[in-house]
């Protein structure tokens, strides 16, 4: 035992009589004097916060590890906890099937990931196989190259050659910056040199 537990436990057996000294009356006095005021809210508190990220084993394990602490829960709530915890798609099965014990919601978790992941998740942040074979591994030394995208970038006429690629507007009609279509001198004067039809 750790010290501050050490020391209460000596004086907890000299001062409890030998026939009350029993298994239950030292858990609830060890609970009594070791426990936080506010232990239940802070349990309650862990409960909702908790998140399925990994496989479902994982967290079932969690959350049984944190809810065998937990006194006078209902098994609804124990549910109900349980369920607001899992990933999205598990979660709307379990609470589809509407299970009203702790362990059949286990169970029902367990059963959709399996038949729906096989078992494993893969990281969202990993890509999957399929992808990285099509598309080949990425270049470390190319990504490390690249500069973030500049605002010119998305401006149109950004395949042009970069002596074609100014600042400003691109006339549509005889392709020289500086102005639009309805602005341009030499689209006035060609409409201008034609010959009406009779």
């Amino acid at each position: 035992m750790e010290e501050p537990a050490s020391g209460w436990f000596l004086l907890w057996a000299s001062r409890t009589p030998a026939e009350e000294q029993t298994w239950g009356r030292f858990t609830q006095d060890a609970l009594a004097h070791f426990e936080a005021s506010n232990y239940e809210a802070v349990l309650r508190q862990k409960l909702r916060q908790l998140r399925q990220v990994g496989d479902i084993e994982e967290y079932n394990g969690k959350y049984s590890s944190l809810i065998c602490h937990a006194e006078d829960k209902s098994e609804v709530d124990q549910v109900s906890y349980y369920c607001d915890g899992l990933k999205r798609a598990t979660q709307a099965y379990v609470k589809l099937q509407n299970a009203t014990i702790l362990s059949e919601a286990m169970d029902q978790a367990a059963k959709y990931e399996m038949s729906h992941f096989g078992g494993e998740r893969k990281p969202d942040c990993e890509k999957p196989e399929r992808e990285l074979r099509f598309r080949g591994k990425p270049r470390s030394s190319q990504s490390q190259d690249k500069k973030p995208f500049s605002k010119h970038s998305y401006k149109p006429g950004h395949y042009a050659p970069p002596e074609q690629t100014k600042e400003g507007p691109v006339c549509f009609y005889c392709k020289k910056p500086g102005h639009f279509k309805r602005e341009c001198s030499k689209l006035k004067n060609d409409q201008g040199n034609e010959k009406p039809r009779q």
